[in-house]
């Protein structure tokens, strides 16, 4: 689930897969996104808006997931390099998005991210990916 606000009026774009839809936001107020499928949404807005994501949690093989809201950021405040932090005992994931001509050259600790699988953001110049960063166990 993904919201959406912002202080003033703004339009925002939004595309979820083939899906584009454009709504009108008041000062004040927000929207709501819910998605459905393992697709990119891809939002413009005409003024500064903030962009909240809300994971329900979930279920991987016999592993249950907690829920978790994380602020997405704008892709212009987007850096060139990020520290990642992985908690012992805990699998755990990023997701990495990056323009499309950068992805081959990405690296994790000095070495090639390698075989990926990265999807296109339809509507842009980005694509998007899932990476396992292991299970760290104690003392490791």
């Amino acid at each position: 689930m993904v919201y959406v606000s912002s202080s003033q009026k703004t339009t925002v774009e939004a595309q979820h897969g083939a899906t584009k839809t454009l709504r009108a936001l008041r000062a004040g107020r927000t929207t709501f996104y819910g998605l459905q499928a393992a697709n990119a949404l891809t939002l413009k807005a005409d003024a500064g808006v903030q962009v909240i994501f809300f994971s329900d949690g979930g279920l991987k093989g016999d592993i249950s997931y907690d829920p978790f809201f994380m602020t997405i950021p704008d892709v212009s405040s987007y850096c060139s390099s990020y520290k990642l932090f992985t908690l012992e005992g805990y699998d755990n994931y990023g997701l990495l998005v990056a323009q499309t001509s950068a992805t081959a050259g990405l690296k994790l600790n000095q070495s090639p991210l390698g075989n990926l699988s990265w999807k296109p953001v339809p509507g842009t110049d980005y694509a998007w990916a899932g990476l396992n960063l292991g299970c760290p166990h104690p003392g490791a």
